[in-house]
């Protein structure tokens, strides 16, 4: 839209409320760093992918923020893909805002940011077309998820269960909410981005499930970026462009020994 900015929700509730900041580490990422990171994931896999292609075989091109938190990552993507449509395809605002949704998932463990985010991607579409029709903002396709993307509920779904014994997975979700964050989760995604919380995590018990799901990167006294580092990589399909801002405390710390040796090891890295 014409100097529309929807950053300012993103920004007002991670200064609105300390406690909510702490517990779901929300910062911000700095616009500069959204682009660069697009710049070198979504502009390639554009190209790589070639989303017009995808879609006359009956696939679609998607990017994933698995932390989305307000949705910036996603709004960036979002702008991007609308003005591809709009521009290199010739189609109207209106279907390039519906094509580039298609494209546009994120989840995050927080369901008000996720509020957020959906909210923001709207009020997106509403300053590029104009349209305020609220019926037809509805129908809008929002791919857009509350739920613990550190949980492979699509390796789950899978192999049946996570653990050896009684499958701990019923604290996390109920068996509707698991079956559909394993469809979330399991689609193609040709674009993994995002920033990830650098945390320890807080609970316990969800620490030991973490190691039980990600052994390689949940090492001793792990930070959170650890495991996520691993799981973004996971969730691309073949040959998909990754990308992150990350705390580099793994590269001083015990815990890091097992995500360079076993995990990054495994992986061909572009760009630190």
């Amino acid at each position: 839209g014409d100097g529309f900015d929807s950053r300012f929700l993103g920004d007002l509730y991670q200064d609105l409320d300390a406690d909510i900041r702490k517990r779901y580490a929300l910062l911000q990422t700095p616009r500069f760093v959204e682009e660069y990171i697009l710049d070198h994931t979504l502009t390639p896999a554009l190209a790589e992918f070639d989303p017009e292609a995808l879609r006359t075989k009956g696939e679609r091109f998607r990017l994933l923020d698995p932390t989305c938190g307000s949705g910036h990552f996603l709004i960036g993507a979002f702008q991007r893909l609308a003005d591809y449509w709009r521009d290199r395809h010739g189609l109207s605002e209106w279907a390039a805002c519906e094509r580039a949704l298609e494209s546009v998932w994120g989840c995050d463990i927080n369901p008000h940011a996720v509020d957020i985010a959906d909210f923001r991607l709207l009020l997106e579409v509403v300053a590029r077309t104009g349209v305020k029709d609220l019926a037809l903002l509805a129908e809008l396709p929002l791919n857009l998820r509350a739920m613990d993307s550190l949980v492979p509920w699509e390796r789950a779904a899978k192999q049946g269960k996570l653990f050896p014994a009684k499958d701990r997975l019923d604290a996390y979700a109920t068996p509707k909410q698991r079956s559909e964050n394993a469809a979330f989760l399991g689609q193609d995604f040709h674009v993994v981005v995002g920033n990830p919380p650098y945390i320890q995590p807080k609970d316990d018990g969800k620490a030991d499930d973490y190691r039980a799901f990600w052994p390689n990167s949940c090492f001793k006294e792990f930070c959170l970026n650890a495991p996520f580092l691993e799981r973004f990589l996971s969730l691309g399909c073949v040959s998909a462009f990754t990308g992150q801002i990350t705390a580099n405390n793994f590269v001083k710390r015990a815990f890091g020994k097992s995500v360079l040796s076993k995990v990054l090891s495994k992986w061909k890295t572009t760009a630190i």
